[in-house]
């Protein structure tokens, strides 16, 4: 048995097993049907590789959130920032009004790292295409960043009990997230996909590992354990498909055989410890964060450019792109601020990343307070932008099964006190939102029109 080493170029060969689908599933590969695992994935390497500093840190008494956030700060914010800015470049030149609006809210609540929140709360029927809003990304981010703040004080906390071993309060901690995620994805499927509640179980169970490995005696057992894990992952990614209740039991797949990779790992070099020490995947993982942070903003604003879904041209494209910024953000932005102790104090450190954050904060502001800068369009694009961004709500009176009602009823008409209606609006939410552009464009002609429409419900 081998000596665990404290780094492991199978984890990131294992990064990039977690960010090439979740590349290529977002740029609309049908081949990584269930790519969106990814993420879980990640999620189990950061509970697994960040907590092995926080409990090392709490165990000698010299952790430190100044210390642990600066290096966060260091690992995290330059090239994330860097695509944020670039971003709010883009969304400036391509977005419509209410979409550069939506932006800038995004801008503000990642800065805050509660993107989560946000994109949780835009779930709804009329929500922006969730593949059109550049910043969805980060709600991964939020959720990480959310547990390392929470974590290390329920950490702090179980040692100042001193009444029972750190892994059980986690393994419990672990089971009470695992059965929320179980719950909320039947009861409260967006809940579930965004909050940390539902998701935290993913990131204790790397926690769990970095504490206490589980001990494995056979190199045999190893390589069946590591097997096992690898087709796990293999029959999540492409097996699994978009529209399913995840998390809940089926994140099981992607976590579990990504925790028995790193297990295995850890203790015997076994064939799949080998594989993922390939250098070209060791290569794909080091740069897995940058290209996950530059690939979605891509695909985003080209769809937006583009008004039209990708081709496989457009697909090949966007992914060679993303891999190129990926690696010139990992060489020139991430891998000098790492280093950047030498040069740079935590103080100076600190104050930079909150001078980028005022500046992105007050842009997403901007975005947002001037109702996406309609000024920067031709007045014939933002009026037409402005009567597409309303949206009416189907009223009780007007909805199917009441037509006869309809017709009669002056509440049901786009033009109260002008002429008998001569047209009939019938349909579902597509009806709906016509009924602004055409009240004004039937004011003029003096025509009037009485609807009966309901979102989300067929007219027959």
């Amino acid at each position: 048995m081998s000596k665990q080493l404290s780094y492991r170029s199978d984890i990131d060969g294992l990064r990039a097993v977690a960010v090439v689908p979740v590349v290529f599933y977002h740029a609309g590969s049908t081949a990584f049907s269930g790519g969106f695992v990814g993420v879980d994935i990640f999620f189990v390497i950061s509970g697994f590789l960040i907590t092995s500093i926080i409990f090392r840190d709490i165990q000698s008494q010299s952790f430190s959130y100044r210390t642990f956030y600066a290096r966060r700060v260091r690992r995290l914010f330059p090239a994330l920032f860097s695509v944020v800015l670039a971003s709010c470049l883009a969304a400036y030149l391509l977005l419509l009004p209410e979409e550069l609006r939506d932006f800038g809210q995004s801008v503000f609540s990642m800065v805050l790292f509660s993107s989560n929140f946000l994109f949780w709360s835009e779930s709804g029927y009329f929500a922006e295409a969730a593949e059109l809003k550049p910043l969805l990304h980060t709600w991964s981010l939020a959720i990480e960043e959310q547990y390392y703040l929470l974590f290390p004080m329920f950490l702090l906390a179980v040692k100042r009990l001193r009444t029972q071993p750190y892994l059980q309060w986690v393994w419990g901690l672990l089971l009470m997230s695992f059965a929320v995620s179980v719950w909320s994805v039947y009861q409260a499927p967006d809940a579930a996909f965004y909050l940390l509640p539902s998701r935290m179980w993913e990131l204790l169970l790397g926690s769990v590992l970095a504490m206490k490995m589980p001990l494995i005696r056979s190199r045999a057992l190893a390589e069946l354990l590591a097997f096992t894990g690898l087709m796990l992952i293999g029959l999540a990614v492409f097996s699994f498909e978009a529209g399913m209740r995840f998390p809940g039991t089926a994140a099981l797949a992607p976590c579990l055989g990504t925790a028995l990779i790193i297990t295995a790992g850890a203790q015997f070099q076994t064939a799949v410890t080998k594989l993922l020490s390939l250098r070209s995947l060791v290569f794909v993982g080091l740069i897995s964060y940058s290209l996950y942070l530059w690939h979605w903003p891509i695909i985003a604003f080209t769809k937006h450019y583009l008004g039209a879904p990708l081709t496989p041209e457009t697909v090949v494209s966007v992914v060679i792109v993303s891999f190129l910024l990926g690696i010139f953000s990992w060489r020139y932005i991430e891998q000098p601020f790492r280093g950047a102790g030498a040069w740079m104090s935590t103080a100076t450190l600190f104050r930079a990343a909150a001078g980028v954050a005022t500046i992105l904060v007050v842009g997403g502001l901007v975005f947002d307070l001037s109702r996406g800068l309609p000024g920067r369009l031709p007045d014939v694009v933002a009026s037409i932008a402005a009567i597409g961004n309303q949206r009416p709500a189907a009223n009780e009176y007007c909805g199917p099964g009441q037509v006869r009602n309809t017709l009669n009823d002056p509440r049901c008409q786009l033009l109260e006190g002008s002429a008998q209606p001569s047209i009939l609006i019938w349909g579902d939410s597509h009806a709906n939102v016509l009924l602004p552009a055409l009240r004004q464009s039937l004011q003029p002609l003096q025509r009037n029109a009485v609807y009966s429409v309901a979102n989300g419900c067929a007219p027959l």
